[in-house]
């Protein structure tokens, strides 16, 4: 199966799943947030080739923890949208520190590929782990303020305008904080292009799931 299916069905399988949590409550889509931050910990590091482009296998997983925000904040309000940033930064932390300790332990020979496997896998520098929490909190709040700004002066109208308008500030915002921290020393063409294109993949991914809102918002109204 090439990369463009796998990343559409992955892409539609995580936006699916958001949407059945969305309807199941809160604490269901709390759950997707936490998930796919854990997703983005474990896969972000392997690069893909998608349409042409590189980018890392974690987008689709990271572009949904802001698609499950916005469910959030139709849903709960502001208050709930902001939140849910320390909520998710709390667990990374938490995952990064625990994910550390562990690779500390010293594995039996039986298990050699895995022990290899975990260490190479898990042994991200410090520098790469604050580039994630802080452009995750800093974008998050980005996301969280302009959509309910977009809300507020369109009064609830155009959903498509603050669902898309939010994400594709917030996710450029993540981008260049996240590169230009965690991968300073590439050179310049290749930053660059490493920020636009994870800027578009996630962007995509969301405007996706725009549908997906509006059904829940419709079947919201209608009470089922």
């Amino acid at each position: 199966m090439s990369n463009e299916s796998l990343f559409l069905i992955s892409a539609l399988a995580d936006i699916t799943f958001v949407f059945f949590s969305a309807r199941r409550g809160i604490n269901w889509l709390l759950g997707t947030v936490i998930v796919n931050l854990m997703l983005v910990a474990i896969f972000g590091a392997k690069l893909v080739v998608v349409f042409g482009l590189t980018t890392n296998a974690g987008n689709v997983f990271y572009a949904c923890v802001f698609l499950a925000t916005h469910f959030l904040l139709e849903r709960h309000g502001k208050q709930m949208g902001l939140k849910t940033i320390w909520y998710g930064a709390s667990f990374m932390i938490f995952f990064a520190l625990m994910s550390q300790f562990a690779t500390q332990f010293t594995g039996i020979s039986l298990s050699d590929g895995a022990n290899n496997a975990i260490l190479t896998l898990f042994s991200f520098s410090l520098r790469i782990t604050f580039a994630s929490i802080l452009a995750y909190i800093f974008a998050q709040c980005v996301n969280v303020l302009i959509y309910e700004w977009l809300k507020e002066k369109a009064r609830g109208k155009f959903l498509w305008l603050r669902i898309n308008g939010s994400n594709i500030i917030s996710q450029l915002v993540d981008s260049m904080l996240f590169f230009s921290i965690a991968f300073f020393d590439l050179p310049g063409p290749i930053l660059v292009q490493a920020i636009l294109v994870g800027w578009f993949i996630k962007t995509l991914v969301v405007s996706m799931g725009t549908p997906f809102l509006y059904i829940d918002a419709y079947l919201e109204r209608k009470k089922i």
